[in-house]
């Protein structure tokens, strides 16, 4: 039996959700039916993890345009990457199309733009899988219209993603887990002896990439405010730039150079990452013996096993959040704001506590009910536990993109008759 070859096309290449669910997706495949082929824009985790599964792999620098909420403007840099790069990458990505007999092209994110019109260019068909809010200026406005042409189907991450594209071709389907997979590992006990927990402690974890809009600023207010009330309280803050997946060379020597006169003129608060600025945050706050910050971690299910409840404060609508799924598959309830996506995921009162956004009091409230109702607390982790297995299960997810890989097949099919 002819295997299927699937070429998938990432930007990056680990440390984020649309890294975790691509090699997900990809390690999961039938190998027996389909032939995966993966393009990198860099390298990373990702890399080595595809080479030990004998996963063919090509890292090319990809030109990237587009825009979404969170950067809703292209800067001039963006614009004189995409003319450098525009014919090389379409020369890149339908070379190797054509070479590798690719019969479908799964672009991973809405800003890989010349990748889709390269694949387009091929005739093979394309699959957009969108993991963005775009905003609806000009060039997002262009940007969809440009999915909505070259994209055979297009699958969105949830509902708010969903409501983007009024085209009957867009298919939602959630990100998915394997809660059987994603479970502690041998470092937790160490883990928890480097940061003497004891049982009595109820602790916070807050994860993700540590923006601003992502609400860390809101988590550290909130635990300030814990910590005033005299409750024994830990927090862990996880996240950062994942330092295996940073390349030097996608760095211009323009930006270095600017960097190092902003140095020199004192303008060194601007080159702090989101960690280094958090941590200057919390000693402001006078709370950094109660919060501890991790870094980039790749192992964060055991922070997650070792927490009372995973904390989520967005400020802004997300296309996503896979954090809260990484919580109901470990049992743990999920504090986040109401606003979307994320009630569709975290069911209020059930699974977890919505509050409202850019309100550390609210936030502090919903924690205090964790503190002071550990049963409840324990029943909704029991309850989102459930919520993940019935909704946002890794076989259900990947089971709908392959229904969705052998539509198009069974269409090319009755078409070469």
């Amino acid at each position: 039996m002819k295997k299927t070859k699937i070429l998938y096309i990432h930007q990056s290449a680990g440390g984020g959700g649309a890294s975790n669910s691509l090699a997900l997706l990809v390690s999961s495949l039938d190998r027996s039916k389909y032939e995966p082929v993966v393009i990198l824009g860099r390298y990373g985790s990702l890399v080595e993890l595809f080479k030990r599964k004998s996963i063919k792999i090509y890292v090319r620098r990809l030109g990237l345009f587009g825009v979404n909420t969170h950067s809703p403007k292209i800067s001039f840099r963006a614009i004189l990457s995409f003319v450098v790069r525009f014919l090389p990458n379409i020369f890149t990505v339908y070379r190797i199309i054509k070479n590798e007999k690719i019969q479908i092209v799964h672009i991973n994110s809405s800003v890989l733009l010349i990748s889709m019109f390269a694949a387009h260019l091929t005739g093979v068909k394309v699959v957009c899988h969108i993991r963005e809010l775009i905003p609806n200026t000009k060039i997002g406005k262009l940007q969809k219209k440009i999915i909505k042409f070259i994209s055979l189907n297009i699958i969105a991450i949830s509902k708010e993603v969903k409501k983007q594209f009024d085209d009957p071709k867009t298919i939602l389907i959630y990100n998915g887990i394997n809660q059987k997979e994603f479970k502690p590992n041998s470092e937790i006990e160490m883990i928890r002896r480097k940061y003497k927990l004891n049982e009595k402690e109820t602790v916070f974890t807050h994860i993700g990439q540590l923006f601003s809009r992502k609400g860390s600023y809101i988590f550290l207010k909130a635990a300030e405010l814990l910590i005033k009330s005299n409750y024994n309280v830990r927090f862990f803050v996880v996240g950062g730039s994942p330092s295996n997946t940073v390349d030097s060379s996608n760095i211009s020597f323009i930006a270095k150079i600017i960097n190092i006169i902003k140095w020199f003129l004192g303008y060194r608060n601007h080159l702090k990452n989101n960690k280094e600025k958090l941590e200057m945050f919390a000693r402001d706050l006078g709370i950094t013996e109660k919060v501890i910050f991790t870094g980039y971690r790749n192992d964060v299910q055991n922070f997650i096993a070792l927490s009372d409840a995973v904390v989520a404060p967005h400020c802004v609508p997300e296309p996503f959040g896979r954090v809260l799924i990484e919580a109901g598959a470990l049992r743990k309830p999920i504090i986040s704001t109401n606003i979307p996506p994320t009630p569709e995921i975290v069911i209020d009162g059930k699974t977890g506590l919505l509050v409202e956004p850019n309100n550390p009091n609210a936030l502090v409230k919903a924690m205090e009910y964790i503190i002071d109702n550990p049963v409840k607390a324990r029943q909704m982790g029991e309850n989102g536990y459930r919520n993940v297995v019935d909704n946002f299960h890794i076989d259900l997810t990947h089971s709908k993109i392959i229904k969705l890989y052998e539509k198009i097949l069974n269409k090319r099919r009755l078409l070469s008759k």
